[in-house]
């Protein structure tokens, strides 16, 4: 080597620019020049890879939230519907229930009265007649 460790060990901080100065602008040069080609190396390759890959992955995934959430609104929307549905499935029901309810019962009336008034006719035709239990004509 050209530098021993001692040499190395007690220069300055500018004691070796002379002998180096050369090395130096060449390198520089070099890598100035060539940049782009030496940036892309294979490490470097394998993780833009890995970075695009990512961001491909990222990018379905968010697609696959949006999708999801709009599925959710739709179902919310849906279930909210189907809710107020079944409210006024049910006062219609009630209603109806009711309505059957009242018919029944203005049918066991009429049934009622229809007895009732042909128990009263023979009543007073038995009466009429004198036919009456209590009535011995002999």
């Amino acid at each position: 080597s050209k530098y021993s460790a001692r040499r190395i060990r007690n220069c300055n901080a500018y004691a070796l620019d002379k002998d180096f100065r050369p090395t130096l602008r060449s390198s520089l040069d070099y890598y100035n020049t060539n940049a782009k080609t030496l940036s892309r190396d294979q490490k470097i390759n394998a993780l833009m890879t890995q970075v695009e890959d990512m961001k491909t992955v990222l990018g379905r995934n968010i697609n696959l939230l949006i999708e999801r959430e709009t599925r959710i609104d739709r179902l919310m929307e849906k279930s909210e519907q189907t809710r107020r549905d079944s409210m006024i499935f049910k006062k219609k029901s009630i209603r109806m229930k009711r309505q059957q309810r009242n018919k029944s019962t203005k049918l066991w009336l009429l049934i009622a009265g229809m007895f009732l008034l042909l128990f009263l006719i023979l009543i007073f035709a038995g009466i009429k007649d004198g036919l009456l239990v209590g009535d011995n004509k002999e």
